[in-house]
């Protein structure tokens, strides 16, 4: 690919965005060192300084875009990249977004694709997590003794397992599982998310020449939230870079908040391991808060040990408030808190709590003190049963192999007796649902087989085929107007890419908390990434925060992510709990 001379009207763009830049993000930004840890913390402005980098390297470095690597963990940070980018610069970069999406993208250009792990021919089918839990509990049922397993703790162990981290099976009936499992997925011929990142890095260690091209492809590799990647994530970065290629990552130790989820934050602690040219640098400008909410957090995050130093300092000079309160029991700390939100009515207001079973106390308890609250849970558009049937029979379409979602479809849609289900489980241990509908001369296979055929077409195409075999209602409609606005904006909108798409967007499901007039309710980990003028964080009593589960190694994460949660605000700051308070708030009421 061609990349044009800058234009004067370029040049003036790239003055313009460097003056908006303090001292130390021109820095980061201008630096001509390819290998950078810059550390951002909270409101120090990250996604500014991730963006402007990738924008000075486009037109001041005249760097292909095709040659960049963005790496990001959620949707909505790609798509802001992608904004603030196309406002200083007419050139798109292909690759750019959430590390799935990206692999996803990279693993199709190599397809097909042959490792000891995977073998994988002209699509890539996925599961999602939903369905993992379908599959693990139908392996479950089929075995009274396995019946005792939990499967989400079963998910756990899979996921920890391809990931990297050791794991203790200590049962041999969870090691039969976990194989049923996964032969399952290679039945239907289907990956898990876990799978899409471990099928790179097994292509990429067996294949040298694979590796040779994929490698070659990118000059630079630049990283959000580098704070939340795992060893498998890190392991095809380090693919990609090795010691030499260039790598930009930016994120905040104090913020990794996913241990859950296998991050892993000692790799951000050792990046100069890995990169022993690399230079560090630390985002010292808060823009967010005001200093006495700044001092709290420095306070409280300063009793961890694993971390990186940093004097955090705010940009502007707020009168903002910070107020620690201890009550006796829930109902008093309840009325204080609608007293405080009473007091700020005008101002965008969050509560923030340790799990999800206090946030809808708290909801419960602030709308019947007359509080317009809302809690935001996990719950979305994609969760009603109408939706799901219809991406059901989507992914019928694009894997005829799918047999968890052929049989729903079956039930829900052709309304199959239970006996004739029963009849078709039976063989599914030898066969595919598909080849048993066939064999027994089933009228629904033909139908099915009819919308198969239209797998290569149009997604709003297909589903308008779906929808006449069933009566038309709101949920349709949406969902096509859904589906509709994605074939427009998307040049690859057949079946498979209308899948991967809505798959990860699923994944990576981000809350809109814009309303000022609403008290939005959600967890610490929920809050990452947002903020709010006032912000309480109630219930920080001893055992639910830390947790009474949390090891003493595991205590360190814990302090972080109340450290999130206090630098969410801007303004207004209410720490609140009944009584024994936390053992992290203690120190902070000196």
């Amino acid at each position: 690919m061609k990349v044009e001379k800058r234009t004067l009207f370029e040049y003036k763009q790239q003055n313009d965005f460097l003056n908006k830049l303090n001292e130390v993000q021109r820095i980061a930004v201008e630096s001509p060192i390819k290998q950078q840890l810059v550390l951002a913390g909270p409101g120090t402005g990250k996604t500014t300084v991730i963006t402007f980098k990738t924008i000075f390297l486009l037109l001041n470095n005249n760097i292909n875009p095709e040659k960049l690597l963005i790496l990001t963990f959620t949707n909505k940070a790609a798509d802001e990249m992608i904004r603030r980018i196309k406002q200083y610069t007419n050139q798109k970069i292909p690759y750019i977004g959430t590390f799935h999406s990206v692999i996803i993208k990279i693993l199709r250009e190599n397809l097909p694709i042959k490792t000891t792990q995977y073998s994988i021919n002209d699509k890539i089918n996925i599961v999602d997590e939903e369905e993992k839990i379908e599959i693990i509990k139908n392996i479950l049922s089929k075995n009274k003794n396995k019946k005792k397993h939990n499967p989400y703790m079963i998910s756990n162990i899979i996921s920890s397992i391809k990931n990297g981290i050791p794991v203790k099976v200590k049962n041999d009936e969870i090691e039969e599982i976990i194989f049923e499992y996964n032969h399952f997925l290679k039945k239907i011929n289907s990956l898990d998310f876990d799978d899409i990142i471990l099928c790179m890095n097994n292509l990429l260690t067996e294949n040298k020449k694979t590796k040779e091209k994929i490698s070659n492809k990118f000059d630079y590799v630049i990283i959000d939230e580098f704070q939340d990647i795992n060893k498998t994530q890190f392991e095809f970065v380090y693919h990609i870079t090795g010691r030499e290629k260039a790598i930009f990552a930016v994120g905040d130790d104090d913020q990794s908040i996913y241990r859950f989820r296998n991050s892993d934050v000692e790799i951000m602690l050792n990046f100069k391991k890995y990169y022993p040219e690399s230079e560090l640098i630390i985002l010292k400008y808060n823009y967010r808060s005001g200093s006495k909410i700044i001092k709290t957090c420095s306070q409280l995050i300063s009793f961890n040990i694993n971390r990186f130093e940093k004097n955090i300092l705010p940009f502007y000079s707020k009168n903002d408030e910070v107020e620690i309160r201890i009550f006796k029991d829930e109902e008093n700390e309840f009325d204080y808190i609608a007293q405080k939100i009473n007091e700020n009515k005008d101002k965008h207001i969050a509560v923030l709590c340790r799990t999800n079973d206090v946030g809808k106390e708290i909801e419960k308890n602030l709308i019947k003190r007359g509080i317009n609250a809302k809690f935001v849970g996990n719950y979305d558009f994609f969760e009603r049963k109408e939706v799901k049937d219809i991406i059901a029979f989507l992914k019928v379409i694009n894997n005829p192999k799918d047999d968890l979602n052929l049989i729903r479809i079956l039930k829900n849609y052709f309304k199959l007796k239970k006996s004739e289900l029963n009849k078709i489980i039976a063989k599914m241990e030898e066969k595919n649902v598909i080849d048993v509908l066939e064999e027994e001369n089933f009228e629904i296979y033909t139908k099915i087989n009819e919308l198969i055929k239209k797998q290569n077409k149009s997604v709003d195409t297909v589903l308008e085929k779906i929808i006449e075999l069933t009566e038309k209602n709101e949920i349709n409609e949406t969902f096509l107007s859904f589906v509709n606005n994605f074939c427009k904006n998307n040049e690859k909108n057949d079946v498979e890419s209308f899948l991967n798409y809505i798959t990860l967007i699923r994944m990576n499901n981000e809350q809109k908390v814009e309303k000022k007039n609403k008290v939005w309710i959600m967890t610490m980990h929920s809050s990452k990434g947002l903020e709010f003028e006032v912000v309480f964080v109630c219930r920080v009593k001893q055992g639910v925060i830390p947790h009474f589960k949390t090891s003493d190694d595991e205590k360190e994460e814990e302090r972080r992510l109340l450290y999130v949660a206090l630098s969410r605000a801007k303004e207004k700051l209410y720490i609140t709990t009944p009584v024994p308070p936390s053992e992290f708030i203690i120190p902070l009421l000196n």
